[in-house]
C-alpha cells in the first residue's frame, strides 16, 4: 500500500512538472519481472519474460519505467481472457520483430 501511495504521488508531481527522475542503470528484463512478481499468482504464470542475446541494460528512472510494463501486462492480461487470445509476439529491446 505504501508503494501504491508512493506512486500516487510521484504521478501527481510528474503531471505538475515537479517530479525528480532517479537515473540508474537498470536491467529492462529485471524491471518487468518485478512487475509480473506483483501480479496474481495466475496472471504471473501467463507472462514469461526472457531474452535473447544482449541484455536490455540502460539508464533509466525505475518508477517511471515501471509503469510502461505494468500497464502494457495489465491490459494484455485483461483484452486476451476477453477475446480468449494469448499475445505470443514477441519485440526484442531494440525494437526488432522476432
Amino acid at each position: 500500500m505504501r508503494a501504491l501511495l508512493s506512486r500516487l504521488g510521484d504521478l501527481a508531481r510528474l503531471g505538475l512538472g515537479r517530479y525528480e527522475f532517479r537515473p540508474a542503470e537498470l536491467n529492462l528484463v529485471d524491471v518487468i519481472s518485478a512487475v509480473t512478481a506483483r501480479l496474481d499468482p495466475a496472471d504471473a504464470a501467463r507472462i514469461r519474460v526472457e531474452t535473447d542475446g544482449e541484455e536490455p541494460i540502460g539508464i533509466w528512472d525505475r518508477v517511471a519505467l515501471e509503469q510502461v510494463p505494468s500497464n502494457l501486462v495489465s491490459n494484455a492480461l485483461k483484452y486476451s481472457q476477453m477475446l480468449g487470445l494469448c499475445p505470443n509476439e514477441c519485440v526484442d529491446w531494440r525494437g526488432a520483430r522476432r
